[in-house]
């Protein structure tokens, strides 16, 4: 049996659409290791020759998307952040140690993490690590301007302007990076057998 007949068997015994991860997944456990390269030919083929179709996987609206479990790091990060902005602007300066961890991730990782998940939506670019340091990189990167930007107003650089606006910014960059997200699995490729 060929990979175009697997497929299409795959198909029509699960009548609802189907992610081709779901589908490659299913190939790999039938004939063991897939030549990806081939599979997309074969999906490409398939598509062309009008029997299956890609359609755009409309299940989910953004709000069902942002208060998901699976999308709990926005939430947690929200959390992590605010937590941050509330001991920098509160917390005594006696407790400068306790202080300096509390307020660290929003300083030295929240930034830079909402701009690389913004600009790397998609899981399989980089790896854990490597969007950790990357992080962290952008957010060393980040604080500086900000602070130039800060000390060319008004307002001027004190505790208040610097956590708030580094509390918005953080904000903003990881609605930013959720909107992207969301954008990314709404136009994931499904597929359904015309036949």
């Amino acid at each position: 049996m060929s990979f175009e007949e697997d497929i299409l068997n795959y198909l029509n015994k699960n009548l609802e659409k189907t992610r081709i991860k779901e589908i490659l997944k299913y190939l790999e456990e039938k004939h063991g290791k897939i030549n990806k390269v081939e599979f997309s030919r074969q999906i490409y083929y398939l598509i062309q020759e009008n029997k299956i179709k890609l359609v755009e996987n409309k299940k989910r609206s953004f709000i069902s998307y942002f208060f998901s479990i699976e999308n709990s790091w926005y939430l947690f990060s929200i959390i992590v952040i605010t937590l941050s902005l509330i001991s920098s602007i509160l917390m005594s300066n006696k407790y400068i140690l306790i202080k300096g961890i509390v307020v660290s991730p929003l300083l030295f990782f929240y930034p830079g993490y909402g701009i690389i998940e913004s600009i790397y939506p998609k899981k399989e670019e980089w790896s854990e690590l490597e969007r950790g340091a990357l992080s962290i990189g952008m957010s060393l990167a980040i604080l500086p301007l900000l602070g130039l930007i800060l000390n060319l107003l008004p307002i001027g650089l004190n505790v208040y302007s610097v956590s708030i606006s580094i509390y918005i910014f953080t904000l903003a960059v990881l609605f930013i990076a959720k909107y992207r997200k969301y954008q990314y699995e709404k136009i994931r490729w499904v597929i359904k057998n015309e036949s």
